[in-house]
């Protein structure tokens, strides 16, 4: 309502025919989900660059196991036989998100830039990019920590739990990562089991930093899936539990659209994903 319009009213009408509706010049961009799968997952896009292809194939061969042999045994030695596997990965994904934006816009408003469409339309095929990355964490065939029912919180034992089953699968301990929901993340660093200065110097509730859990970066990403029964997906895991590959990095394309008097924009991306070692991630279930 405008100034005066409710009091100042007589022959005459509203007074709020005369006060006029400004815009600023200043545009509200959405705050964006933190992500994080990205750099801790492993990478296999070189395999692309010499000839491309749709789909990757990475030879598995397993450990051997050596046997005891009589020093005064004469006969001949049989092979073992190697156990082998190969890891599949369809590189067939591609991701876009369009705009078009009229000619006639640019004389119509200066509020409108590009550079903030064209961010967006980045952060929203490098969030799914995400998404889909950490969407393997159903090929993970380790135990699940926690309890999977949307009410029962992840504790700081089912953390440690997962780092001893990645231990127990021979994975190495550097270039691991603990990856939280928010409502996991902060409900820890209330905990103070975990936050304690047992673990660093760091004071937690005061900066909202975890420390390195048993030599353990902690990080805190708002786009951890969630299941069925609303718990989030918190992920203890190595660098090469998920792969991804990328044929075509994120790009802007233009198209100047004359019949249609607009120019359509479209950021797209073609990449692939897959659980690479399915025994060196462990989901810890949380709410």
């Amino acid at each position: 309502m405008a100034l005066g319009s409710a009091g100042l009213t007589g022959t005459g009408g509203s007074l709020a025919n005369y006060v006029p509706t400004i815009w600023t010049k200043r545009a509200q961009l959405a705050f964006e989900k933190k992500l994080v799968a990205k750099q801790y997952s492993f990478d296999l896009s070189d395999m692309l660059s010499y000839q491309g292809g749709d789909t990757l194939k990475v030879p598995k061969l397993a450990n051997r196991t050596a046997t005891t042999r009589t020093l005064t045994t004469l006969s001949q030695v049989t092979p073992a036989g190697a156990t082998e596997n190969v890891f599949t990965m369809n590189v067939q994904t591609w991701v876009i998100d369009p705009e078009a934006v009229s000619f006639a816009l640019p004389a119509q408003t200066k509020l409108f830039l590009l550079t903030n469409l064209e961010h967006k339309m980045t952060e929203s095929v490098m969030r799914k990019f995400d998404t889909d990355l950490l969407a393997n964490y159903t090929s993970l065939t380790t135990t699940g920590a926690g309890t999977d029912d949307g009410s029962t919180p992840a504790s700081p034992d089912d953390i440690f739990e997962g780092l001893r089953q990645l231990d127990s699968n021979s994975v190495p301990r550097d270039e691991r990562a603990i990856i939280l929901g928010p409502k996991t993340f902060w409900r820890f660093i209330k905990n103070n089991t975990i936050t304690s200065r047992d673990w660093g110097n760091s004071f937690p509730k005061e900066t909202g930093e975890f420390p390195r859990l048993a030599g353990v970066p902690v990080y805190m990403s708002q786009n951890v899936p969630t299941t069925a029964s609303g718990s989030e997906v918190n992920l203890v895991l190595h660098k090469e539990a998920f792969a991804y590959a990328i044929a075509q990095p994120i790009k802007i394309d233009m198209d100047h659209e004359v019949s249609w008097l607009q120019d359509v924009y479209v950021s797209n991306m073609v990449y692939g994903t897959g659980c690479f070692r399915t025994d060196s991630g462990v989901v810890v279930y949380g709410s």
